[in-house]
């Protein structure tokens, strides 16, 4: 399965670079969402977990409004370079309790 077959109401394509060096996300779908500090987001794959920062901060005002939503927060990373940074698509989609 991969994000672009979830009807997500917003979605995201973000670069997120490791907190720690040396790191590297795996590639494939798991959730994300913001640490305690909220300076940093919690990326977690395949029961693996990594500390990461976004590579342009000026997108973190957006995620985080849809993140403290109360969203479903999916992500997938798409891509990863060579300095253990990712290419990570997240979904973000509201549920209706009945």
């Amino acid at each position: 399965m991969r994000l672009k077959d979830i009807n997500a109401e917003i979605t995201f394509e973000l670069w997120l670079k490791p907190e720690l060096t040396g790191e590297t996300p795996n590639i494939g779908i798991g959730y994300i969402a913001p640490n305690n500090t909220g300076q940093a987001y919690r990326l977690r794959i395949d029961g693996q977990q990594w500390s990461v920062q976004l590579r342009d901060p000026s997108a973190g005002k957006d995620l985080n409004f849809h993140l403290k939503r109360g969203c479903a927060h999916l992500a997938e990373v798409m891509q990863v370079a060579k300095d253990g940074s990712a290419l990570v698509k997240m979904a973000l989609r509201r549920f209706k309790w009945i």
